[in-house]
Protein backbone atom coordinates (compact mmCIF):
# COMPACT_ATOMS: atom_id res chain seq x y z
CA UNK A 1 0.00 0.00 0.00
CA UNK A 2 1.51 3.58 -0.90
CA UNK A 3 2.46 6.06 1.64
CA UNK A 4 -0.19 8.72 0.70
CA UNK A 5 -3.17 6.23 1.23
CA UNK A 6 -2.25 5.41 4.22
CA UNK A 7 -1.64 8.82 5.42
CA UNK A 8 -4.97 9.30 4.24
CA UNK A 9 -6.36 6.77 6.12
CA UNK A 10 -4.93 7.61 9.44
CA UNK A 11 -6.26 11.40 9.05
CA UNK A 12 -9.66 9.80 8.17
CA UNK A 13 -9.36 7.47 11.24
CA UNK A 14 -8.00 10.42 13.33
CA UNK A 15 -10.96 12.72 12.20
CA UNK A 16 -13.89 10.20 12.91
CA UNK A 17 -12.42 9.91 16.54
CA UNK A 18 -12.50 13.29 17.10
CA UNK A 19 -15.93 13.89 15.54
CA UNK A 20 -17.05 10.77 17.95
CA UNK A 21 -15.41 12.55 20.71
CA UNK A 22 -17.06 15.72 20.00
CA UNK A 23 -20.66 14.19 19.77
CA UNK A 24 -20.10 11.88 22.80
CA UNK A 25 -19.30 15.04 24.97
CA UNK A 26 -22.57 16.97 23.35
CA UNK A 27 -24.67 13.87 24.44
CA UNK A 28 -23.27 13.20 27.69
CA UNK A 29 -23.20 16.93 29.28
CA UNK A 30 -24.58 15.38 32.48
CA UNK A 31 -22.98 12.10 32.59
CA UNK A 32 -19.04 13.38 33.41
CA UNK A 33 -18.15 9.64 34.22
CA UNK A 34 -19.17 8.16 31.51
CA UNK A 35 -18.73 10.99 29.34
CA UNK A 36 -14.69 10.64 30.45
CA UNK A 37 -14.84 6.98 30.47
CA UNK A 38 -15.92 7.01 26.50
CA UNK A 39 -13.23 9.38 26.23
CA UNK A 40 -10.73 7.34 27.22
CA UNK A 41 -11.94 4.50 25.44
CA UNK A 42 -11.77 6.75 22.56
CA UNK A 43 -8.52 7.39 23.04
CA UNK A 44 -7.44 4.06 23.41
CA UNK A 45 -9.38 3.31 19.74
CA UNK A 46 -7.64 5.67 18.09
CA UNK A 47 -4.44 4.35 19.56
CA UNK A 48 -4.80 1.40 18.98
CA UNK A 49 -5.64 2.31 15.21
CA UNK A 50 -2.43 4.63 15.15
CA UNK A 51 -0.52 1.67 16.19
CA UNK A 52 -2.40 -0.69 13.90
CA UNK A 53 -1.68 2.03 10.53
CA UNK A 54 1.99 1.78 11.82
CA UNK A 55 2.28 -1.74 12.21
CA UNK A 56 0.70 -2.14 8.47
CA UNK A 57 3.29 0.30 7.30
CA UNK A 58 6.12 -1.69 9.13
CA UNK A 59 4.89 -4.72 7.15
CA UNK A 60 4.26 -2.77 3.68
CA UNK A 61 8.41 -1.42 4.08
CA UNK A 62 8.73 -5.07 5.06
CA UNK A 63 7.34 -6.45 2.26
CA UNK A 64 9.10 -3.86 -0.06
CA UNK A 65 11.69 -4.49 1.79
CA UNK A 66 11.43 -8.19 0.83
CA UNK A 67 10.60 -8.28 -2.42
CA UNK A 68 13.65 -5.80 -3.11
CA UNK A 69 15.71 -8.55 -1.23
CA UNK A 70 13.58 -11.07 -4.33
CA UNK A 71 13.99 -9.18 -6.71
CA UNK A 72 17.96 -8.24 -6.44
CA UNK A 73 18.37 -12.23 -5.65
CA UNK A 74 16.68 -12.86 -8.77
CA UNK A 75 18.79 -9.90 -10.67
CA UNK A 76 22.09 -11.89 -8.96
CA UNK A 77 20.90 -15.39 -10.03
CA UNK A 78 20.27 -14.08 -13.54
CA UNK A 79 24.16 -12.63 -13.14
CA UNK A 80 25.28 -15.94 -11.70
CA UNK A 81 23.38 -17.68 -14.87
CA UNK A 82 24.74 -15.65 -17.51
CA UNK A 83 28.34 -15.56 -16.28
CA UNK A 84 27.98 -19.61 -16.07
CA UNK A 85 26.61 -19.91 -19.51
CA UNK A 86 29.71 -17.60 -20.64
CA UNK A 87 31.96 -19.56 -18.98
CA UNK A 88 30.00 -22.70 -20.46
CA UNK A 89 30.50 -20.60 -24.04
CA UNK A 90 34.48 -19.81 -23.03
CA UNK A 91 34.94 -23.46 -22.07
CA UNK A 92 32.96 -25.23 -25.47
CA UNK A 93 35.42 -22.62 -27.66
CA UNK A 94 38.55 -23.63 -25.71
CA UNK A 95 37.49 -27.10 -26.56
CA UNK A 96 36.86 -26.05 -30.38
CA UNK A 97 40.26 -24.39 -29.98
CA UNK A 98 42.41 -27.17 -29.19
CA UNK A 99 39.99 -30.10 -31.42
CA UNK A 100 40.67 -27.45 -34.35
CA UNK A 101 44.84 -27.07 -32.92
CA UNK A 102 44.33 -31.27 -32.94
CA UNK A 103 43.15 -32.05 -36.06
CA UNK A 104 45.63 -29.54 -37.37
CA UNK A 105 48.59 -30.87 -36.05
CA UNK A 106 46.95 -34.41 -37.46
CA UNK A 107 46.63 -32.79 -40.73
CA UNK A 108 50.34 -31.82 -40.62
CA UNK A 109 51.64 -35.10 -39.63
CA UNK A 110 49.72 -36.66 -42.31
CA UNK A 111 51.36 -33.94 -45.09
CA UNK A 112 54.46 -34.61 -43.66
CA UNK A 113 54.04 -38.58 -43.92
CA UNK A 114 52.96 -38.21 -47.34
CA UNK A 115 55.72 -36.07 -48.51
CA UNK A 116 58.36 -38.33 -47.07
CA UNK A 117 56.69 -41.06 -48.87
CA UNK A 118 56.71 -39.26 -52.31
CA UNK A 119 60.52 -38.68 -51.28
CA UNK A 120 61.10 -42.11 -50.85
CA UNK A 121 59.15 -42.64 -54.09
CA UNK A 122 61.09 -40.67 -55.87
CA UNK A 123 64.58 -41.71 -54.92
CA UNK A 124 63.10 -45.61 -55.60
CA UNK A 125 62.10 -44.38 -58.89
CA UNK A 126 65.92 -42.50 -59.71
CA UNK A 127 67.65 -45.84 -58.30
CA UNK A 128 65.20 -47.68 -60.86
CA UNK A 129 66.11 -45.44 -63.27
CA UNK A 130 70.20 -45.65 -62.68
CA UNK A 131 70.00 -49.40 -62.64
CA UNK A 132 68.34 -49.33 -66.00
CA UNK A 133 70.81 -47.04 -67.45
CA UNK A 134 73.03 -49.39 -66.22
CA UNK A 135 71.98 -52.41 -67.53
CA UNK A 136 71.75 -50.30 -71.24
CA UNK A 137 75.47 -49.31 -70.44
CA UNK A 138 76.05 -53.15 -70.15
CA UNK A 139 73.57 -54.15 -73.36
CA UNK A 140 75.71 -51.66 -75.30
CA UNK A 141 78.93 -52.91 -73.80
CA UNK A 142 78.12 -56.18 -74.73
CA UNK A 143 76.35 -55.90 -78.22
CA UNK A 144 79.99 -53.79 -78.66
CA UNK A 145 82.04 -56.52 -77.78
CA UNK A 146 80.03 -58.84 -79.86
CA UNK A 147 80.89 -56.63 -83.00
CA UNK A 148 84.53 -56.22 -82.29
CA UNK A 149 84.52 -60.39 -81.82
CA UNK A 150 82.08 -60.54 -85.05
CA UNK A 151 85.04 -58.21 -86.78
CA UNK A 152 87.92 -60.07 -85.38
CA UNK A 153 86.07 -63.71 -86.79
CA UNK A 154 85.66 -62.14 -90.11
CA UNK A 155 89.06 -61.07 -89.97
CA UNK A 156 90.31 -64.62 -89.70
CA UNK A 157 88.21 -65.71 -92.23
CA UNK A 158 89.63 -63.40 -94.30
CA UNK A 159 93.04 -64.33 -93.71
CA UNK A 160 91.88 -68.16 -93.71
CA UNK A 161 90.69 -67.34 -97.53
CA UNK A 162 93.84 -65.61 -98.54
CA UNK A 163 95.77 -68.63 -97.01
CA UNK A 164 93.84 -70.98 -99.17
CA UNK A 165 94.22 -68.63 -101.87
CA UNK A 166 98.19 -68.99 -101.23
CA UNK A 167 98.49 -72.33 -100.91
CA UNK A 168 96.44 -72.80 -104.21
CA UNK A 169 98.66 -71.09 -106.26
CA UNK A 170 101.64 -72.20 -104.40
CA UNK A 171 100.52 -75.81 -106.03
CA UNK A 172 100.06 -74.83 -109.60
CA UNK A 173 102.20 -76.02 -111.54
CA UNK A 174 104.50 -73.80 -113.05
Amino acid sequence: MPKQEQQQQQQQQQQQQQQQQQQNNKHQINKPTTQNNNINKNRTTATTAAATTAAATTTTAATTAATATIAATAATTTTTAAATTTATTTTATTSTASATAATTRQQQQQQQQQQRQQQQQQQHQQQQQQQQQQQQQQQQQQQHQQQQHQQQQHQQQQQQQQQQQQQQQQQLPS
